[in-house]
């Protein structure tokens, strides 16, 4: 099974609206992972990642390292200022969905964005890299940016594939959350099967 970029963004905000971020962040989330999935980038299993942690750090079970950054928080201040710093980053959680806010932050300028041993080229038209996919996916890493001055666009592509499917579970459970739980009045007004429940 795959799934349309649309349904994916609509499910990425669900799932970062109930991992805890707020509503702003979430959208912001959304986007990242709609933008990465079009470049052929697995953005699906970057935020599933992302979210496990983020859960961890606001539900007070897990140590929050101070130089450890959300690539979406980082990466919305970034788009915001439209104002992008040569050199280091920091550590980044997934720093892969940083990706599309270096776009947003300059929309004409071709970048490199750099961890561990993978590079990625980013412009507006899409994304570039010779790693592979599972390369792509790192917990946390020091990162960096720098200037670039080439750039080849990839293949889009319109659906999300199959081989994120564990990942697309992990964004159905923190959607979960978001979904009111039903009541008796809630069945009653005509949610589910009320009380001719006969299957």
């Amino acid at each position: 099974m795959n799934w349309s970029l649309g349904e994916t963004r609509a499910l990425a905000v669900k799932a970062a609206r109930g991992a805890g971020m707020d509503w702003g962040l979430a959208d912001d989330a959304g986007f990242a992972v709609q933008w990465l999935e079009k470049h052929g980038a697995p953005a699906v299993t970057a935020l599933a990642g992302l979210l496990d942690w983020y859960d961890r750090c606001t539900d007070g079970s897990a140590e929050i390292a101070e130089h450890r950054h959300c690539p979406v928080v980082v990466g919305t201040a970034m788009s915001d200022s439209k104002s992008i710093t040569v050199g280091a980053v920091g550590v980044v959680v997934q720093p892969l969905l940083l990706a599309p806010f270096v776009v947003m932050a300059n929309p004409q300028g071709v970048w490199r964005l750099i961890w561990n041993d993978v590079e990625v080229q980013i412009s507006q038209q899409g994304l570039q890299t010779s790693a592979q996919p599972d390369d792509l996916i790192c917990s946390s890493a020091d990162c960096r940016l720098e200037r670039s001055c080439t750039f080849d666009a990839g293949s889009e592509r319109l659906r999300v594939p199959g081989s994120e499917t564990a990942a697309m579970d992990r964004l159905n459970m923190f959607a979960a959350r978001t979904y009111a739980p039903a009541t008796e009045q809630s069945r009653l007004a005509g949610a589910g099967a009320g009380l001719n429940d006969n299957d």
